[in-house]
Formats: structure tokens, C-alpha cells, sequence
């Protein structure tokens, strides 16, 4: 029989990219492009594509389907509930891939990796400011970096306002996406520009850079001090790490020693394992302690932060993939990206590339600034206009209109779902209505913006519709007419003989162990009824006449003989199997009508599908162009 989605799969359907393109099939007064069938061959036809015998074989069987859909069309198949229901399912299924910016993605990627190769050492220069001293904090952070950039630090360190951190190294995610930018794209021992971000100016200076240090997996024992800790408290403290260090150094558990005098509560019953961790993730001070253990299991001296004392403990290392081809590598930065900012700053490009796609315009008469003051500041009082709510205030490129309803509606959604902003304008409301309304239309008419979805949304409801009309015609026809099948056996009953074939019962067991059990009692002289209602959920047993080269197990028992088993065949996931051979017949016995129905079934569909396609054929006389296809093999 066959089923539907694996003659689902076998099928290519792609509608003409030009309406003046050289017609290679015509049926009727319907026609198929040259760019049309090439397409639908090239996806279906891996090897060997230039191959002309091949090509027109294939233009033979495309003209028999491009017939078939065309049938399915003229019974209005694709208006069945169903049909319908399916499509549009797999309609929002597969949009998200075509909604997805993955050039964006990929670039992103891309970039990750590449600064994912180095650390930088970065050291942070900022001047805070408010409303009132803004032009104040804007000549001075200039100044700073003049001096800087003159490399006069002492001067430029007493700048008025100017706070100078070290930040440590730093690697690809360890700060904002816009610090990132600013600070891979300085070069080692520079300083940016300033720029203004935040209550603040800022200004980074890129002190070095070292290959990547990776990411590390370490065990600590923290002695914790408290910030106002006495020069005693801290001696004592020191004192008490010095002697555990003592005792690791002769063969101590660091877990056990962990569990016994690490103030930290939340490894310290985990072995004192913290998360895996790389570079920026924590103080300078501490990562550079970590790396400096060379080797595997290899145990720092105390160290004190300003958290405490420390003593950490190396457990693995795992190097960063020097190669953009490590899949695994590539696949953890794009999770990265997708919950980064990043992502967002490239989703708004995208928007915009949505707003032009899609031509939102202003419609005519009416004032750009009057629509966006439709509502007061409070986007809550009625429209100033005194004309309805449905009144067209904008359409896009296909005459779809936007109604002031609709932005009514957006606008007073956004405020009750956004806690009050005042710095957020109706203008900025505006903008982001935009880009939704934008992108609705966008979703709800993909197929008129990407052929590559309207073809692909086709092919499925057009395969759909091919299993639909075959079981109409012939795959239901075949199975249901009882007399046209018991007739084109008794015509044909030569045809179908055994081969070398057994009575026989075949064990499928759920492991090998209850397999063993079922092959045990079934030689005590059990019966195999019996044996599954013991094993009940356990066995399943299938009494009949089979071929022996269909059985799993004959290669177990080359040559069987009546009442003997074969071994046992276990798959990979312990489902067992074994065989008892009742009797065995040689090749040439003529199958029953019952034993025959499957193979005349199926025989007598392909004889259904070709009187099908002769009449359609002569409904719609089929041209091939083969002038036309041979160049295709060129």
C-alpha cells in the first residue's frame, strides 16, 4: 500500500517565477516554465542532473502529477475542511523560518566567534552627570581623553569627576552589546572616543590581550571575612586557610575539607564546585589566580579577596574551538545571541526592512503629525478628529488599509500592559505601531512577499490534494472493488507464487531475557497462546505462512527444518526475537486469493492509475517540450 506522507515526500511542485518563461510541458491550456520543472528535478534528482534520458523520464512522471493536482483542483479538493485545517497548520509551523532573520543570525555568529578568540584587559574610564552638568561632563570627559590619548595619565586621572576601574580581561558577552562593540573595535593599548551612555561618559583603554582563556571548571574553599574586618580577625583568618591548605597539601579531600570549612553555602555541600565559568565573569584578582593553575587538580595557595580567603582547586579546562566549523561551538553562540541584546538591536533593523518591504504609507489627506496626536499624551481621551475610528489612515504596497481604530487600539493596549514612561512619546508609540502593523501584514501575505513560501505552503497542500484524488481513484477504488480484484486474480493468479516458505510462529519479545524465558517454555511444549497470555506486555506472537527470506531470524537458520527454533536476534534496545518453524514448503505454490490480496491490490492500482491517466490526458492533451529539455542537459 502506500501511504501518504511517504508519496507526500516524493512530491515537487515550484509555480513559474515568470509568466513569459519558455514552457517546457503544456496540459490543456495550463503550462509548465523551464525554471518551474528544473527546480522541481533538481530537488527530487541528486546526481547526475545534466543526464537527458534522465530528464525526460522525470518530465513523463512530472506531466502525469502536474495532471493528478489538476484533477484534485477541478473536484475542489483544496476547499475540504481538512485540507484546509492541514494547510494552514503547517502554515504557521514553517513562517517562524521565514520570519527569522538568519543572515542576521549569521553574521552575529560569526562575530561572536571571532571575539570569542581573544580577551581583552580593559581598563574603564567615566564621568557621571545629570540634568544640570551635562555640557560640564561632556568638556571634561573630552578633556580626559585628549590627555590620555597623549598618554599624560597622571593628568588625565584629575580630570574633575573622573573614575578610572580596572575591568580585567574580558571576552565576547561579559558586558553590554554597545561596550562590546566599542571595546573590540579599539586596538590594544588605545583608548576609545568617548561615549555617552547611561547617567555617564565613558572611555575604555584596551591594556592588552591574550588568546582565549576558555572556560574552567574549579572547586573552592572560601574563608570569609566580613568588609569590616579587623587586622586580628584577618590574621586568624589567614591562619585557619594556611592550616587546611596545610592539610590538602598531605593528601587531604578538598570536598571533605570543603564541607567542613568553606563559608561559602552554597558549594560548600558540593564539593566546593562552582559553575563552569570563563573569562569577565568574575574579578580580576580571582580569574587571574585560577588561570595561573596549570594543570588539572592542581591547588592554589590561599588567597585573600575581598570576600575573604580563598583556595581554589582546578578541575577541567575546556578550550575555546579555534575552528567556526565546530557545530556544537557554533550552536552554544547562537542560543547566546538569541537571548542577547544584540539580537534585538538586529530584530529592529529587520522591522525597518519589514516597513519598506511592505510600504506602509501615510494615506492621502491626511497629516503625519495629526495621526500621531490622534490621542492626547495620556493615549487614553477620544480622537481630536471628528470623523469614525474606521477612517483609512495609512496602506501598504498591496491597498491593505490601516485604520485609526487599529492604532487606537495598539496604542491604548501598549499603555495598559506598560508601566507610565514620560520620556516615552506618542511619536515613539507611534514609530513602534509602525513596524507591528508592518509586520502583521507582512505574516498574514508571506506568500506575496517569498516565493520560496507560497512554493513550499503549495507543494504541501498540493501533496495533500495528490492524496486525496489517488484515494479516490485508485488507492480506495482498488481496496473496495472485491470483484474487480477476485477477477484480475483469477487472470493473473500465475503470478503470484510463494517462494521458499514455513509455517510458522514468531516470538517478538520485549528483551532478550524474557526471550529466553518464551523460548524455554515453548520447548517444555507450551502453547504459544499460552505463553503470551503469561507474558502479557511482554511477547507478541504471529502464527502464519511467511517466505523465509522475509523472516529477521533466518540468517540464524540457514537451513531450518520443521520444529526446529532459530537463536535468538537481539537489536540494539534488547528487543528480542526468535522463530519456530512449523513447516516447509519449497518455491512455486500458488497463493491464495487471501494470501495474494496485498500484492493484487497493489497491481490492480497501477491498473486504475493508468486508465486514470489516460482519460485525463485526453481531457488535457499533454505537449512536451523535449527541444526545450535537452537544453537543460547541456
Amino acid at each position: 500500500m502506500v501511504y501518504k506522507y511517504a508519496f507526500a515526500a516524493l512530491v515537487a511542485v515550484l509555480y513559474s517565477l515568470s509568466s513569459v518563461a519558455q514552457t517546457v510541458i503544456s496540459f490543456g491550456t495550463n503550462k509548465v516554465s523551464k525554471e518551474e520543472f528544473w527546480r522541481a528535478y533538481s530537488k527530487n534528482k541528486s546526481e547526475n542532473l545534466k543526464n537527458e534520458k534522465a530528464i525526460m523520464d522525470y518530465a513523463d512522471l512530472y506531466a502525469n502529477f502536474k495532471l493528478k493536482v489538476k484533477a484534485a483542483e477541478d473536484m475542489r479538493l483544496d476547499t475540504m475542511p481538512h485540507i484546509k485545517s492541514d494547510v494552514e497548520n503547517f502554515r504557521v509551523q514553517i513562517m517562524e523560518n521565514y520570519l527569522a532573520d538568519e543572515a542576521s543570525v549569521k553574521k552575529l555568529q560569526q562575530e561572536a566567534f571571532v571575539r570569542s578568540q581573544k580577551d581583552l584587559h580593559v581598563i574603564h574610564y567615566s564621568i557621571p552627570f545629570g540634568l544640570e552638568d551635562t555640557a560640564i561632563a561632556k568638556a571634561n570627559i573630552n578633556k580626559a581623553y585628549d590627555l590620555l590619548a597623549a598618554n599624560k595619565i597622571t593628568d588625565a586621572e584629575k580630570t574633575q569627576g573622573l573614575k578610572m576601574s580596572d575591568m580585567g580581561y574580558l571576552t565576547v558577552f561579559s558586558v553590554p552589546y554597545e561596550y562590546e562593540n566599542i571595546i573590540y573595535n579599539t586596538k590594544a593599548g588605545s583608548y576609545s572616543k568617548p561615549y555617552a551612555r547611561g547617567n555617564a561618559w565613558h572611555v575604555f583603554k584596551v591594556a592588552d590581550t591574550r588568546p582565549a582563556a576558555g572556560t574552567w571548571k574549579v572547586a573552592q574553599i572560601l574563608f570569609s571575612l566580613p568588609p569590616d574586618a579587623t587586622p586580628a580577625e584577618k590574621d586568624a583568618t589567614k591562619h585557619k586557610a594556611d592550616s587546611v591548605y596545610s592539610l590538602l597539601q598531605k593528601g587531604a579531600s578538598f570536598a571533605k575539607a570543603a564541607a567542613d570549612f568553606s563559608n561559602d553555602r552554597i558549594t560548600n555541600l558540593a564539593e566546593g564546585i562552582l559553575p563552569e565559568f570563563g573569562t569577565g565573569k568574575y574579578d580580576k584578582l580571582f580569574e587571574d589566580k585560577v588561570f595561573a593553575l596549570n594543570e588539572n587538580g592542581a591547588i592554589s595557595k590561599p588567597f585573600l579577596t575581598e570576600y575573604g580567603y580563598h583556595i581554589v582547586k582546578r578541575i577541567s579546562v575546556k578550550q575555546i574551538p579555534a575552528s567556526d566549523l565546530d557545530a556544537e561551538y557554533m550552536y552554544e553562540l547562537k542560543l547566546k545571541i538569541g537571548n542577547d541584546s544584540r539580537m534585538a538591536l538586529e530584530k529592529d533593523k529587520y522591522e525597518d526592512e519589514i516597513v519598506k518591504i511592505t510600504r506602509f504609507k501615510i494615506a492621502p489627506g491626511i497629516n503625519a503629525a495629526g495621526v500621531v496626536n490622534i490621542l492626547s499624551d495620556s493615549l487614553r481621551k477620544p480622537i481630536r478628529d471628528k470623523r469614525p475610528a474606521n477612517f483609512s489612515i495609512a496602506s501598504f504596497n498591496d491597498g491593505k488599509k490601516v485604520t485609526a481604530e487599529e492604532w487606537i487600539a495598539y496604542a491604548n493596549e501598549y499603555n495598559r500592559s506598560h508601566e507610565p514612561d514620560p520620556s516615552f512619546t506618542n511619536q515613539d508609540l507611534w514609530k513602534k505601531f509602525i513596524k507591528y502593523r508592518s509586520l502583521q501584514q507582512y505574516k498574514s501575505n508571506l506568500e506575496s512577499y517569498s516565493p520560496d513560501f507560497k512554493y513550499q505552503l503549495k507543494e504541501f497542500n498540493d501533496g495533500n490534494m495528490l492524496f486525496e484524488v489517488m484515494d479516490k481513484k485508485v488507492w480506495g477504488k482498488a481496496a473496495a472493488d472485491e470483484p474487480a480484484l477476485r477477477k484480475y486474480y483469477e487472470a493473473h493468479k500465475a503470478k503470484y507464487t510463494w517462494n521458499e516458505s514455513a509455517d510458522a510462529i514468531i516470538f517478538n519479545c520485549t528483551s532478550k531475557q524474557i526471550a529466553e524465558e518464551a523460548l524455554a517454555a515453548s520447548k517444555k511444549g507450551t502453547d504459544w497462546k499460552n505463553i503470551m497470555l503469561q507474558m502479557e506486555g511482554n511477547i507478541v506472537a504471529d502464527s502464519g505462512r511467511f517466505e523465509l527470506d522475509q523472516l529477521i531470524a533466518k540468517k540464524n537458520s540457514p537451513n531450518p527444518v520443521p520444529g526446529a527454533y532459530s537463536d535468538i536476534v537481539q537489536n540494539s534496545d534488547d528487543v528480542s526475537a526468535f522463530i519456530l518453524y512449523k513447516k516447509i514448503y519449497p518455491a512455486g505454490d500458488i497463493r491464495s486469493f487471501e494470501d495474494a490480496r496485498g500484492l493484487v491490490i497493489n497491481d490492480y492500482q497501477d491498473v486504475l492509475e493508468k486508465e486514470w491517466i489516460v482519460t485525463l490526458k485526453k481531457k488535457y492533451p499533454v505537449t512536451i517540450n523535449t527541444t526545450a529539455l535537452r537544453d537543460l542537459s547541456k
